[in-house]
C-alpha cells in the first residue's frame, strides 16, 4: 500500500466504472511504485471489497503526470510485477485462470510498457477478454 497521491485519485476519477454495480475505486488498497520524479511509474487500484476477479485498473505516469490507463478498460486477475520495474519500465502479470476461477493457473502472460521517444510502448501483449 502507498500513501495516495492527489494524482491518484484523480487520473481514477477518469476511469470508467460500473457505478450501476455500486463500485466505487478502493484508495486505500492501491498500491504500486509512483514516483514523480521516475521516467514511467504506476499504480493498481481496484473496487472496494474486491476479491480476485474484482476490476482492477493499472494508472501509468510520466515524471509524476499522469499519461492514462495501461488497459483500455479494467481487467481482473491482473498484477504488478514491482521487482521487474525500472525506472522507465513498468512490468504487469496478467493471469488466465482454468474455467474463468481463481483456483488454478493456466496460462500467466508478461507484459511490460517503456516509456520510450517521449510515449508508452507496450511489449507483449495481455490476453484477450477481461
Amino acid at each position: 500500500m502507498i500513501e495516495v497521491p492527489d494524482e491518484v485519485r484523480f487520473a481514477a476519477e477518469l476511469l470508467p466504472l460500473a457505478e450501476d454495480a455500486g463500485w466505487e475505486w478502493d484508495y486505500h488498497r492501491a498500491h504500486g511504485n509512483y514516483d514523480p520524479s521516475a521516467t514511467l511509474s504506476a499504480v493498481q487500484i481496484t473496487i472496494k471489497e474486491a476479491i480476485a476477479s474484482s476490476p482492477t485498473h493499472i494508472l501509468l505516469y510520466h515524471k509524476g503526470r499522469y499519461v492514462g490507463p495501461a488497459m483500455s478498460e479494467a481487467r481482473a486477475f491482473v498484477s504488478l510485477r514491482l521487482d521487474e520495474c525500472t525506472d522507465d519500465s513498468v512490468s504487469v502479470q496478467f493471469t488466465v485462470p482454468a474455467g474463468g476461477h481463481a483456483g488454478s493457473i493456466t496460462i500467466r502472460h508478461n507484459v511490460t510498457y517503456k516509456w520510450q521517444g517521449g510515449q508508452i510502448v507496450q511489449l507483449g501483449r495481455p490476453p484477450s477478454g477481461k
